[in-house]
């Protein structure tokens, strides 16, 4: 397989998120047990493929957003929801610094920082969706 384009290397575009859910769907579909994977269940494959199996410090909304298309809005906890947003755009315009961006920096600072900040409010779950107001602007507060 070749793959070609312009979209630039390193630019915060999920380009690589995109190619995984797109490899993992043909593999699906071309295998002799072809299947069309639900999309939550092809961005889970790519989540695996992509951050697990390369102990990468990212999330899964790139793979989400990649398997779903379209504009989305995710919740993950307590539960996976994946909810369409129609914002009947009629025009959308991505601008390109042309500045690199080096995502595994910055995710694995910020995944570093917001462990930091656990051990030092020896807090042993952190649990952004319970934690009171109070102790979430600490947290901030720390990783900025």
């Amino acid at each position: 397989m070749v793959v070609n384009g312009k979209i630039p290397i390193n630019a915060g575009q999920q380009v690589s998120s995109a190619l995984v859910v797109t490899w993992i769907n043909f593999l699906a579909r071309m295998s002799d047990q072809s299947a069309v994977l639900p999309p939550e269940e092809l961005a889970r494959y790519a989540y695996e493929a992509e951050v697990l199996e390369f102990s990468e410090p990212g999330g899964m909304m790139d793979q989400f957003s990649a398997s779903y298309g379209g504009i989305i809005s995710i919740d993950f906890l307590p539960e996976t929801k994946v909810s369409r947003i129609n914002p009947n755009l009629k025009t959308f315009v991505l601008g390109n610094s042309g500045e690199p961006k080096n995502t595994m920096f910055v995710l694995s600072h910020v995944k570093n920082r917001i462990f930091e900040t656990v051990r030092i409010l020896n807090l042993s779950i952190l649990n952004f969706h319970s934690t009171q107001l109070k102790r979430m602007n600490l947290i901030i507060i720390d990783l900025i």
